[in-house]
């Protein structure tokens, strides 16, 4: 196809994801085929001020790739604009293009107002201050002198700390020991401060260790960490007494962790096959105690089970599996802790980012800066890593990616259509469309996290894949990716289960005399509700309170159908019901929408909030066995979710014995047979939902199911084959590398 055949292809493709596609061949066509200087013209009338949101985002990331005045100057006019969104696209566009003055105006404007178009922002900077970095540093602090509100001077103070240039490290040294300037703000500074060995007196360091402000508290104590690890008797003596008299938080626990790591210069290679893998979404313990709250989900479950496996793995001498550190109000202290140990081989280690409290995912681009500090730090306290296995495309994925590459350390990423599953299922639902585009972009970033995937899918030694039905065709179909084209680098890699889990969980509930706690309270609370709704079967699901997990769905499916209000209860397990976080309270706004229509749905819905891995188990398997006389035998599991790549919550229901309803598309269809160990269907479509809950209401008594469904799960799914599959690819992937270089010699 010729560019202008793809211009109107990403004008008037009827699907969102068929555009995007279009416009990734339109950016690969103006790269290779067109003269640059006719190639703004052709994106002059696509580019209207009434052309839909996606066409102009899209055409504006194929214009980025137009090297010409012409260009330049829409990109800045754009910059200096009104539409925040189009000032965010313009802003990215600037990340490949070459250090151009005008920009630097409307790129700090960004900078001050924070956000997703501050990461944006401050990664063209950080990239330009290598060519200019006085240019760019005199910019950021003629700013700083104009602006007096403490956050945008914070960030701005975060910026210049990416800038390598002498004057600009003398004046964050002044700023982070000016008891005047906000803690905030000092914070950023002492952060900034090139090196282990800071221009930055221990005196002022130490003083900072007291401060109020528990953020300038931990920089202070990082740094000094850094010292002690560099080998300053000094900064060890310090972090020493002070930590005799410190209070138990972050900082204490980063002075902790510094002062028993091995000092840099006496650190040795380790022997054996080193990993980390990354999941800085959520609460993350080895217990597993929060998962459901938040975005803690199925990934906390699999990674901290996986990690465990990998470590035993006779192939891996060390599993890290790297989360997120904080503290606040409500949050237990054990968050607060950088390392935990896991089992044998296996770990669990911290970086604190983000401030107090939980943070969403689509928030953590705004810290994109302190996590790669964050993980650069841990990488060079683990010592040598072999690998660093990313997945998902978020701020974790993009941060750790650099921090790999810098460092040298091979990447590995788990390819899924993620972000284009979802964009898929929202256009099938009606909830995204070109017109309200620019709407959920704004939350979701589409367009960013599916070029991230491209750029895994080129920096990563192997790719592990998820089976699903015509693996090939629909990453073709979905995100363009080729398998056959290179297929050594794409490895089948199921997920699994921790299958002791649900095995315990069955033990308790079919043959201990004293019922778990959580059980007794599930019995209790249905104690309460009219006497008619005692002793009924469970319709039952368990993961996040998020979009794109259809507990929505799932409730109007349940709600608006007689019989089924009849026949079950519904019982939803997962979310922090007591302090949601703007996600959480966004479904069960819909779900209270729901309750308000149909309100004899109240007596039968129960709302169990997030509960530990085991104890979601025990739920499953009590709504497999019941728990009489409140609960009847033979419940049925719904996954109403918008896709599944594989699954984990499904599997989970398979090993309780539990009927189960499954999406068709994605990974479910590769281990559910319709009819035979559980019922698939297009679950973003509640008439057909509620089919397939019906047809699993009928079948939820079959013993043979019940067995087929279990032997599936021991025999193919166990999280030991996961890790066993993943082992085989880092070993291949690194004789493979030894080879070239062999060859290469």
């Amino acid at each position: 196809m010729t560019v202008e055949k793809y211009i109107l292809d990403v004008c008037d493709n009827p699907t969102i994801l068929g555009a995007m596609n279009a416009g990734r061949e339109l950016r690969r066509a103006v790269r290779k085929e067109w003269s640059q200087d006719r190639m703004a013209q052709l994106f002059v009338e696509p580019l209207r001020h009434d052309s839909d949101p996606l066409t102009r985002f899209l055409m504006i990331r194929a214009l980025s790739e137009v090297t010409s005045a012409d260009a330049d100057e829409y990109f800045i006019a754009l910059l200096n604009g009104d539409d925040d969104d189009l000032r965010r696209h313009a802003a990215w566009s600037f990340a490949e293009r070459p250090m151009l003055s005008p920009a630097l105006p409307g790129l700090t404007r960004l900078v001050i107002g924070g956000g997703f178009g501050a990461f944006l922002a401050q990664q063209v900077l950080e990239k330009w201050s290598w060519e200019r970095p006085r240019e760019i540093a005199n910019s950021l602090r003629n700013a700083f002198a104009k602006n007096s509100e403490i956050e945008a001077r914070a960030k701005l103070v975060e910026t210049l700390g990416l800038v390598r240039e002498p004057a600009t490290h003398r004046w964050l040294a002044d700023l982070a020991t000016n008891d005047q300037i906000p803690s905030t703000i000092r914070a950023q500074a002492v952060r900034g401060l090139p090196g282990p060995l800071v221009s930055m007196t221990l005196e002022s360091l130490t003083k900072a260790l007291d401060d109020p402000n528990p953020d300038l508290r931990l920089a202070a104590a990082e740094r000094l960490g850094d010292r002690a690890e560099a080998g300053d008797r000094n900064a060890r003596t310090r972090l020493e007494a002070w930590l005799s008299v410190a209070d138990n938080d972050l900082a204490a626990a980063a002075a902790r962790n510094a002062l028993n790591a091995p000092q840099i210069h006496n650190r040795r290679p380790s022997n054996g096959f080193r990993i980390a893998q990354i999941v800085l979404q959520g609460r993350v313990d080895a217990n597993l105690a929060d998962v459901g709250s938040g975005d803690s989900g199925g990934l906390a479950t699999l990674l901290v089970s996986l990690g465990r496996a990998l470590g035993a793995h006779t192939d891996i001498h060390h599993a890290f599996t790297i989360a997120r550190a904080f503290e606040g109000d409500g949050v237990p202290s054990k968050y607060q802790n950088l390392s935990e140990t896991m089992g044998d081989g296996a770990s669990l280690a911290r970086i604190p980012f983000g401030g107090s409290g939980d943070l969403n995912a689509g928030d953590m681009w705004a810290h994109r800066v302190t996590i790669e500090r964050g993980l650069k730090r841990l990488f060079r306290r683990l010592g040598h890593l072999n690998a660093v296995h990313l997945r998902f495309a978020d701020a974790g994925t993009w941060s750790a990616a650099r921090v790999a590459q810098r460092l040298g350390i091979p990447t590995f990423f788990s390819l899924a259509p993620d972000p284009h599953n979802v964009i898929r299922a929202g256009e099938e639902e009606g909830a995204l469309s070109r017109e309200n585009f620019a709407d959920v972009e704004r939350r979701q970033h589409f367009l960013f996290r599916a070029e991230l995937a491209e750029q895994m899918i080129r920096q990563s030694r192997s790719l592990a894949v998820f089976p699903r039905p015509d693996l090939a065709q629909d990453l073709k179909d979905l995100m363009g990716v080729d398998v056959n084209a290179h297929p050594r680098r794409f490895v089948m890699v199921p997920e699994g289960i921790d299958t002791r889990v649900p095995e315990k969980a069955l033990q308790e509930i079919r043959h201990s005399l004293r019922r778990p706690t959580v059980i007794e309270e599930l019995t209790q609370k249905i104690a309460a509700l009219p006497h008619e709704r005692q002793g009924l079967p469970l319709l039952v699901s368990v993961g996040r309170l998020h979009p794109v997990k259809g507990m929505h769905r799932l409730v109007r499916a349940w709600a608006e159908d007689k019989q089924l209000r009849r026949q079950f209860n519904l019982l939803i397990v997962g979310g922090n019901l007591q302090n949601p976080n703007a996600t959480e309270a966004e479904v069960l706004a819909s779900v209270e929408q729901t309750l308000r229509k149909y309100p004899q749905a109240r007596n039968g819905l129960l709302l169990f909030g997030q509960r530990s891995n085991l104890d979601a188990a025990r739920l499953l398997a009590t709504v497999r066995w019941g728990a009489a006389p409140m609960v009847a035998a033979g419940g049925v599991y719904v996954c109403a979710s918008d896709k599944e790549e594989f699954g984990l919550a499904l599997l989970e229901a398979m090993a309780a014995g539990l009927a189960v309803v499954g999406p068709n598309a994605g990974g479910p269809a590769t281990y559910i047979e319709d009819g035979e160990n559980g019922f698939l269907t297009r679950t973003v479509s509640i008439p057909q939902l509620r089919i397939a809950i019906h047809r699993a209401a009928d079948e939820r008594l079959n013993n043979v199911r019940t067995e087929n469904a279990q032997r599936l799960i021991r025999e193919h799914f166990p999280v030991e084959a996961m890790a066993a599959g993943l082992a085989e690819m880092y070993d291949a992937s690194n004789a493979a590398r030894v080879a070239s270089i062999s060859n290469a010699a």
